[in-house]
């Protein structure tokens, strides 16, 4: 008698790995001015035309501008300021 239920099943040849066409990749890469195989200083390196402008992280700038700004604004609300004015007291 035979079992409907399988533990495994095999697979397609289509989806069996076959390895690589290393002659149409050969040909690919000279079509297309790739490298076959690089280096890991051949495939990270940036050429000058190809180099793009980055974003600089401003949060250390603004973090240190708070608290001088907050100590500014404590001080406005709690001196009385009110007296004076370009030097002349109780104008």
């Amino acid at each position: 008698m035979r079992s409907r239920w399988r533990v495994s099943r095999s697979y397609r040849p289509e989806f069996r790995h076959l390895g690589a066409n290393e002659d149409f990749l050969k040909t690919l890469a000279e079509s297309t001015g790739g490298m076959i195989d690089p280096s890991d200083e051949e495939l990270f390196a940036v050429a000058p035309e190809e180099a793009i402008e980055t974003r600089v992280n401003q949060w250390p700038w603004l973090l240190s501008v708070a608290p001088l700004l907050f100590l500014c604004d404590v001080a406005v609300r709690r001196l009385d300021l009110s007296g004076w004015a370009g030097g002349r007291r109780g104008v």
